[in-house]
């Protein structure tokens, strides 16, 4: 029993220590302690936070300590943590850790994966159409998240009936009630406005050089790609102008290779 720092070996010690116990007249012969002028009266319904280090009673647990008006003493466990300095860290608090460590990564992950499905899509470029602005083997990120075709915007079309069903990339040369027309010397005309192109590859031309006159249809857009002689679009009856439903969403930005990473223009 150690009654300096309130620990006591089992529950005859607190017994004894309140002077209750059988060896109360034994403990009133030894010598004074720190404790002599106790006032047990000022210790009457109130708790006292002691320490039992009988393993096999108590498995080292706290109990409260409580002396009534009938000066019964009651012991009971007490399950607060008195000092946290003296808690020792027990196995379980590592595998929470872990379990929270790894929840945060599965949380991340769970959404990155709904980012990248709802809002974001990587899409793989091939075929030579979008020189010099994408090249075949590009990855670009592309959105359809509140998206309204606007004019030079490069877009991800779904084509059924052409490609095999595989998606096109190009650019968006006009929309809607838009009239293009383009000449046998490759100048391209928006309502009767020449369009400068600095992206474009080599000059524009139609099939058998022939001119071009028409009007994009109400919810319908006219593309073309920026590799003009080796594109096919809107130009080629095969296409024509696409429907605005069957756009994927823009391209944006370019992923790979990293040495072009960036925005796409």
């Amino acid at each position: 029993m150690d009654y300096k720092n309130n620990k006591f070996d089992d529950v005859e010690d607190i017994l004894n220590f309140f002077g209750k116990g059988k060896n109360k007249q034994k403990q009133s012969e030894e010598k004074p302690t720190q404790f002599e002028n106790f006032d047990e009266e000022q210790t009457k319904n109130k708790n006292y936070d002691v320490e039992i280090d009988d393993e096999e009673q108590t498995e080292n647990k706290d109990y409260d300590v409580e002396i009534d008006d009938n000066e019964y003493v009651y012991v009971s466990p007490n399950e607060k943590v008195l000092d946290d300095e003296f808690e020792d860290d027990e196995p379980g608090d590592v595998k929470t850790e872990l379990f929270e460590i790894i929840g945060t990564a599965v949380r991340s992950i769970i959404g990155v994966v709904l980012i990248f499905t709802f809002l974001f899509r990587i899409v793989g470029v091939e075929g030579p159409s979008m020189e010099n602005t994408l090249h075949s083997k590009d990855y670009i990120l592309m959105t359809d998240f509140f998206y309204k075709p606007k004019i030079n915007d490069i877009v991800v079309v779904y084509m059924p009936e052409f490609s095999d069903g595989n998606p096109i990339i190009k650019r968006i040369i006009a929309l809607e009630n838009d009239e293009i027309y383009i000449d046998n010397s490759g100048n391209v005309y928006r309502n009767n406005e020449k369009l400068d192109e600095p992206y474009i590859n080599p000059p524009t031309f139609t099939k058998n050089n022939q001119e071009l006159n028409i009007k994009v249809p109400e919810g319908q857009i006219f593309v073309m790609g920026d590799n003009r002689m080796r594109s096919t679009d809107s130009r080629d009856e095969s296409i024509g102008c696409i429907d605005e439903k069957l756009i994927l969403g823009t391209a944006f930005f370019r992923l790979f290779p990293f040495d072009k990473i960036g925005e796409i223009k």
